[in-house]
């Protein structure tokens, strides 16, 4: 056979057409092996990036502009700060749906798609945590609600940061931003400068007093705006007088009983105590009982003019009758004269005040006259205050009484009342709305204003806190809410000259100041229970009581 060579011209072509075939099998390879991976990491790292903005946008309806970065006091100070939280968290449901992985999608990374598997677990206990927090009847108590949707955000969240670093995509991390945390005052003493054994706590008008025990015995202690503490030693035989060394006890052949003990024949006595709180000397004698008179030791003031109050009763087979006994001096205890009271009078109350002490009574359920007597060191006064004339219409009677530094007010029906520079009583106009269903006031005032807080109970798990305030000039038309859990513990008080409302639960205080529209929230540190909140050295301090053995603890919340 003939062969016959080849020329250079089909050499030429065979070298084009093996190089076209080469440079084929180059391209194929090179998108197998590089452009269609780095094309599939692109949509992998899209779709992780699409579903970050979706999870972005669910935060921000479950969280709100959240004020911390931690999680749990975020859902909490929001819960704090905001009316309509729970309408609010309903609305979330459409963005928490698009949470949900597109259907279809994958990735070829296995790393990618383990992170993609797990962050099933905790959008599974996000979903229920926020259905029970919504719920018509939740399944657990507020706390917990809070508690339980807050870790699964956090969980959520973490397992969306896995994601990001399993497809090498930078992993967030927000600036920390926390809410204020109360700081420590003082922590209440014995003599002994031990922990307190603390069994009474009153927290008023910028004064701290407290009841206190030592293998000594029991103590009264005051707390000075210097945080030193005055301690005074009582006696379980005597009551000491509020503001004297002096007090009232009950005696029989010259040796003081407990008043449980009191019989005919003993004596109601009055004169100077020891440093123990013991009778020290000859006391002078109030009042002799009588057959089947028992007497309770009220009330103790005064120096140099001095007035006592003491209950006593007659029981024989027939009844129970029983008077109130006011006794009054003016030469600092050695003689004593029965001070005036209505024959028949109900409802005794007596108001301590930084300025005064004063014991009011009315002359019976259906009149609306108040009686009241002033109790200072310069003798006692009687007035008679007639609220509206004499109606039986009158709901909320006998009139409460608030104190401040040097005026009175009276709240009768939705009425406020005060007394002015001549000692005449005067209705402030306006009336304070008040549900009698369902609710639960507290009265704070100072010597140009006085203020209202009722609870209302609304939404499940929530309820709100209505105030309203007068000034000598009238009384608001209309109440400003502020929002509060249920089962929240509510202070308000006057603190630098603004009424402030602050709201206590779980370890956290929500302060509402007269004019605000969202509060200042603080974290106490702790979850123990607050028992009071007063304003003290221009400061705003909360007394937290721990359980059982650790003391009480005074701290500053702004």
């Amino acid at each position: 056979m003939y062969n016959r060579p080849v020329s250079q011209s089909n050499k030429g072509v065979i070298a084009v057409v093996a190089g076209g075939c080469l440079l084929g099998l180059a391209v194929g390879l090179g998108y197998l092996f590089y452009w269609a991976p780095k094309q599939k990491a692109k949509e992998t790292r899209s779709e992780i990036s699409e579903w970050g903005e979706r999870w972005k946008k669910a935060k921000l309806c479950l969280l709100g502009e959240a004020i911390s970065s931690d999680t749990l006091e975020a859902v909490v100070a929001r819960e704090l700060s905001s009316t309509g939280v729970k309408n609010a968290l309903q609305g979330c449901i459409t963005p928490l749906k698009t949470l949900a992985r597109d259907q279809g999608a994958t990735s070829e990374e296995q790393a990618v798609e383990d992170a993609w598997y797990a962050l099933r677990v905790p959008l599974g206990k996000l979903a229920q945590a926020h259905a029970w927090r919504t719920a018509q009847k939740p399944n657990k108590e507020q706390q917990a609600l809070w508690t339980n949707l807050a870790t699964a955000i956090q969980e959520v969240e973490r397992g969306y940061q896995t994601l990001r670093a399993s497809a090498n995509l930078t992993v967030h991390t927000p600036p920390a931003k926390r809410l204020d945390l109360a700081s420590k005052v003082m922590t209440l003493k014995t003599p002994g400068d031990t922990p307190a054994a603390v069994t009474e706590v009153t927290l008023k008008d910028d004064r701290i007093t407290y009841l206190t025990g030592s293998e000594q015995g029991t103590y009264f202690a005051e707390v000075a705006d210097d945080n030193s503490v005055t301690f005074t030693q009582l006696s379980p035989l005597a009551l000491r007088a509020a503001d004297g060394n002096w007090g009232l006890w009950i005696e029989r052949d010259g040796i003081p009983i407990h008043e449980s003990e009191a019989a005919k024949g003993d004596f109601v006595m009055a004169g100077p105590l020891d440093d123990l709180g013991e009778p020290a000397g000859d006391g002078a004698l109030l009042h002799t009982l009588a057959t089947g008179e028992s007497a309770w030791l009220k009330f103790a003031i005064g120096e140099q003019s001095r007035v006592a109050l003491f209950r006593s009763s007659i029981e024989t087979n027939e009844s129970l009758s029983w008077s109130y006994q006011l006794r009054g001096s003016t030469d600092g205890g050695a003689t004593w004269s029965t001070m005036p009271l209505p024959d028949e009078e109900l409802y005794v109350s007596l108001k301590r005040a930084p300025k005064g002490n004063y014991i009011s009574w009315q002359d019976s359920p259906s009149n609306a006259i108040l009686h009241y007597q002033e109790l200072s060191k310069q003798g006692a006064a009687l007035q008679t205050l007639r609220f509206r004339g004499e109606s039986a219409s009158i709901r909320n009677w006998p009139p409460e009484l608030c104190q401040g530094p040097n005026r009175r007010w009276w709240l009768v029906d939705g009425h406020v009342y005060t007394i002015d520079e001549n000692n005449a009583l005067v209705a402030i106009k306006g009336r304070l709305e008040q549900d009698t269903n369902n609710y639960e006031q507290t009265m704070r005032c100072s010597d140009s204003r006085f203020a209202i807080t009722s609870r209302s109970y609304g939404e499940t798990y929530r309820n709100q806190l209505a105030v309203q305030t007068c000034t000598l000039r009238g009384c608001t038309a209309a109440p400003i809410y502020v929002p509060a859990p249920i089962d929240a513990r509510f202070y308000p008080l006057f603190h630098d000259s603004q009424y402030t409302v602050v709201v206590v639960i779980a370890g956290f205080a929500a302060i509402w100041t007269e004019g605000s529209t969202t509060p200042t929230v603080v974290a106490l540190g702790s979850d123990n229970p607050v028992t009071g909140v007063l304003s003290r050295n221009g400061n705003l301090e909360a007394l937290v009581w721990p359980p059982e053995d650790d003391a009480p603890t005074l701290v500053k919340l702004r």
